[in-house]
């Protein structure tokens, strides 16, 4: 079933690839999903260390701004 959620993408060696693909099967889940659950650990342990993370809203100038960093290769974005 197609999905709206945003995409991202990485870039790992061989063995990382088959040792999760590996995982997911044993956890009985998509490589995709299995991703998501190392995410959400990790961000979960990450704010128990370092408090939580606000998310804010963009406002159009900020978003703007963001596009601009990103042709530049400007990092943060």
């Amino acid at each position: 079933m197609p999905s709206n959620l945003p995409v991202l993408r990485m870039r790992t060696n061989d063995e990382n690839i088959i040792k999760i693909k590996t995982i997911a099967k044993y956890h009985k889940r998509s490589v995709s999903k299995e991703m998501e659950m190392i995410l959400e650990k990790h961000i979960t342990e990450f704010e128990k260390e370092h408090g939580k993370i606000e998310i804010c809203t963009m406002s159009p100038n900020e978003i703007v701004e963001d596009i601009k960093d990103r042709i530049k290769k400007n990092p943060p974005y």
